[in-house]
């Protein structure tokens, strides 16, 4: 009986590979063409986890990242591997233009079944051996957050249960909009003095309005638990710190297979006073930097429970557009965004 084989060329952008793989599935062996910095970092590994195949018969063949020669010569060692070429399909989707250059030549060359590549985000694949075709993505696979975090060398843990009921974060949530600010909501102020002793506190403090951001996000997009958490904690793969978490995020969700970052900020008026720019910026910059570790098609919103109100500065309106674009944000929303659009949907996909 013959043995199919995927071949696939790994890269720091490994969801071209995820998606593939659980797409097409039916394989009896994985051949990973990788180089030692890529593998340094873990990157097959996070492969293998994100689609289940850890304990799969699959093979790591180590090889130059830039140099044409070097990895036609490091192919040869494939005729060791069994491998039936008439039946092995590659995809040549990651690793760098030079390698799948060179991968491309040598199994064309072997006359093996298909050579494929996967543009993300688009709908199809491009079959580009023996003949050039565009075929839309079969059985298209719906991502999940654990699998896109396993994807990028992460494990994650977040919150699905509401620790309040709904209906009160949502009374919270009408009397900031009423009011404006936080501030002037007693229920909330309270919580910020010193001699507040309730249990609650971290509710008040900001809690109320991730699980209000959060709630929205998944009643509007119609989302199961496995595709949307709150105060999700993601950990690296074999991290050194000793830390529950390596970073934390206040919600994140999957829609069409597109990863969604969201920083839910609460502050008074008095804050936003004292350092406007900076009490807007902080968030930005660490959305921008987890961002970094979850792939270039993650999107950044920022979600703030006041009024950004720079209508009469022309200038910290020209400063934030230029820092959002820096920094990759997708979208800044406030009280006035969430009043003047019917749904937070609406928001999200400007």
């Amino acid at each position: 009986m013959a043995t199919k084989t995927l071949v696939s060329l790994v890269s720091a952008q490994t969801l071209p590979n995820v998606l593939f793989i659980l797409a097409f599935k039916k394989f009896d062996k994985y051949i990973f063409i990788s180089t030692e910095e890529m593998e340094s970092r873990a990157k097959t590994f996070a492969i293998l986890k994100a689609t289940g195949l850890e304990k799969s018969n699959h093979w790591i063949l180590k090889t130059s990242s830039d140099d044409f020669g070097r990895v036609t010569s490091d192919l040869g060692q494939l005729d060791g591997q069994i491998i039936e070429y008439s039946h092995a399909v590659v995809n040549i989707t990651g690793g760098t233009k030079l390698m799948a250059m060179a991968v491309s030549n040598y199994f064309s060359k072997k006359n093996c079944s298909a050579i494929y590549y996967l543009p993300l985000n688009s709908g199809y694949i491009q079959k580009i051996f023996p003949k050039i075709e565009t075929i839309e993505f079969p059985n298209q696979p719906k991502l999940n957050l654990s699998i896109y975090f396993a994807a990028h060398g992460f494990d994650v843990l977040g919150e699905n249960r509401l620790t309040h009921p709904l209906r009160r974060i949502d009374r919270i949530f009408d009397k900031v909009m009423i009011a404006g600010n936080a501030s002037i909501v007693d229920e909330l102020s309270a919580a910020y003095y010193h001699y507040y002793e309730g249990s609650d506190a971290s509710f008040l403090k900001g809690g109320w309005f991730e699980q209000y951001i959060y709630s929205a996000i998944q009643r509007e997009f119609n989302l199961d638990d496995s595709m949307i958490m709150y105060n999700l904690k993601m950990k690296e793969f074999n991290s050194p710190q000793e830390t529950e978490s390596d970073n934390e995020i206040d919600v994140a969700f999957i829609y069409e297979n597109q990863l969604y970052l969201v920083e839910c900020k609460v502050y008074l008026s008095k804050m936003i006073k004292a350092f406007p720019m900076q009490k807007i910026q902080d968030p930005m910059f660490k959305l921008a930097s987890i961002r970094n570790h979850l792939g270039l098609s993650a999107n950044c919103i920022v979600a703030y429970a006041c009024k950004i109100n720079f209508q009469h500065s022309k200038q910290r309106i020209d400063r934030l557009n230029q820092l959002k674009r820096l920094l990759g944000i997708k979208t800044l929303i406030d009280l006035e965004d969430l009043e003047r659009e019917n749904s937070i949907s609406e928001i999200v996909n400007k």
